[in-house]
């Protein structure tokens, strides 16, 4: 087989399994498009660490696997106040803001890098600027 044909051959199952997704894509829309509602609240900005930025802990430390702060103020708000656990705690917005609204939290993380970001910030949150 020559190599025009394998990019060729390539190419086919490429198209082939992009329009495959696609159909998969919209049979899954039809089938649950009663239940899909748009919240136009749910913008970029508060679903992604980008709505972090205007935290003063965040300004010096960018993770940008998590979530903004004021999307779990957001979903929290919605619920009376209980206990959030989150195994997967990264750098602790979820329990931070979860924490500032009355709850309870308990937060699991394995990645260094975490740990110490979530020590920083409790450290941080326990100096006095005034003294």
């Amino acid at each position: 087989m020559s190599i025009e044909h394998k990019v060729e051959l390539r190419d086919t199952l490429t198209l082939s399994s992009l329009v495959s997704t696609s159909l998969e894509r919209d049979a899954l829309y039809e089938k649950f498009k009663e239940r899909i509602s748009v919240n136009t609240a749910l913008d970029r900005t508060l679903v992604s660490y980008q709505g972090n930025k205007k935290i003063p802990f965040y300004s010096w430390f960018k993770y940008k696997e998590g979530f903004s702060e004021e999307l779990v103020q957001y979903i929290v708000q919605r619920f009376e106040p209980k206990t959030l656990l989150d195994p997967f705690s990264g750098a602790g917005a979820a329990l931070f803001a979860a924490s500032r609204l009355g709850w309870q939290t308990k937060g699991i993380e394995l990645l260094p890098v975490g740990i110490y970001a979530t020590k920083a910030r409790l450290a941080a949150q326990r100096v006095n600027p005034l003294i």
